[in-house]
């Protein structure tokens, strides 16, 4: 795979592959160079881990911008005196409270990027396979594999993609359409009787 295909797969720039790919000891390498298969786990690795990284320090941030003051400190009780109930802890979830969202380091949603680029592409090349003559199987074959990448993509990205159910979609489609066509090409066959017309 070279390294601007292993970015239009992760649907972003060559250049961010590119810092990846520095991180990993690949410094020599450039947009259109040839990465092996293991060399793409360690980018891609690396990658995610750069992503992850960038976004628990924005949650930092986040965090430290929006925490509150700190509280002075209670006056001594008198002796004898009854204890108070304790507070909760700042930031702990109320009782009956919705659970934090599971995808982001801090509790957040994740901003959304939108369709997955290859499940886009993926739809795209279903309807060039229903209209282009001749080479419409290689559309249909091509959305398929797209398909299964954008699929693939939008599971690592923790929730930044969207785009999953129409890639399902995309998948049922071209597999109907590939059986249908066996269908109708074993049904010529065997209607024709195997001789050739006059």
């Amino acid at each position: 795979m070279q390294v601007f295909e292993l970015a239009d797969e992760l649907g972003v720039r060559t250049i961010d592959v590119l810092d990846a790919c520095a991180s990993v000891g690949l410094s020599e390498v450039g947009a259109g160079s040839e990465l092996s298969d293991d060399d793409v786990k360690r980018v891609r690795f690396a990658f995610n881990q750069r992503e992850v990284a960038d976004a628990m320090a924005q949650a930092a941030v986040a965090e430290r911008s929006s925490a509150p003051a700190a509280l002075p400190p209670a006056p001594p009780l008198p002796a004898g005196a009854p204890l108070p109930m304790a507070a909760p802890m700042p930031g702990a979830p109320m009782p009956g409270a919705p659970m934090p969202y599971p995808g982001a380091p801090s509790g957040r949603r994740p901003v959304s990027h939108g369709m997955h680029p290859l499940i886009k592409r993926s739809l795209w090349h279903l309807a060039l396979g229903q209209v282009v003559p001749c080479i419409g199987l290689y559309f249909l074959i091509s959305s398929l594999l797209l398909a299964g990448k954008g699929r693939r993509q939008i599971k690592w990205s923790g929730g930044r993609y969207s785009g999953d159910t129409a890639g399902l979609v995309v998948q049922i489609v071209v597999w109907a359409e590939l059986a249908l066509m066996v269908v109708v090409i074993v049904v010529a066959v065997a209607t024709s009787g195997g001789q050739t017309p006059r």
